[in-house]
């Protein structure tokens, strides 16, 4: 059965492959509806993923939809509940939050805050607003090279002398 694969893919959302499966099998959601007996707002909830998949629900889509492999839905949400906790649990590498000066971050829980994704935001904020140390400690953790080379992608201009001064500085 050519829906198996999915369940190789633990970042696939239940939604995602039962949105895939209705439009292959060029089925509606009403069509769904009537043949699983789930009423039609409850198969567009679990489409979009504001409802979660039970056991009975997984088996009368499979059914509705003609999948043969029992507990497939329920079996594709388990398999993106792990793959979303390793996720959070992944520890993330951070900066030494003791050299960064909290003021800059005075809207966000620096606890919680992705280094990763923000980079770009973190080092416009601290070119602008730091102090040598929480510059310093940046480049430490991002490297010369990633530092400079997003400063040269900001593009606003508040505050930019502040940015080029502490540029020609400190790297």
């Amino acid at each position: 059965m050519e829906y198996l694969r999915f369940l190789e893919y633990p970042s696939l959302d239940v939604g995602a492959v039962i949105k895939y499966i209705m439009k292959r099998s060029d089925t509606s959601g009403i069509e769904l509806a009537q043949k699983s007996g789930i009423p039609p707002q409850r198969i567009s909830d679990y489409a979009n993923n504001r409802r979660r998949i039970n056991a009975e629900t997984s088996l009368a889509l499979e059914q509705a939809l003609n999948i043969g492999h029992r507990g497939y839905f329920y079996l594709i949400q388990t398999n993106h509940d792990i793959y979303t906790a390793s996720l959070k649990c992944a520890k993330q590498p951070t900066p030494d939050l003791t050299k960064i000066s909290k003021h800059i971050f005075w809207d966000s829980d620096i606890s919680k805050i992705n280094w990763q994704t923000s980079r770009k935001q973190i080092i416009q904020r601290a070119f602008e607003y730091g102090d040598e140390q929480t510059i310093l400690e940046l480049i430490r953790f991002y490297g010369h090279s990633t530092v400079g080379q997003l400063l040269s992608q900001i593009t606003d201009r508040r505050l930019a002398d502040r940015r080029r001064q502490n540029a020609a500085k400190y790297l």
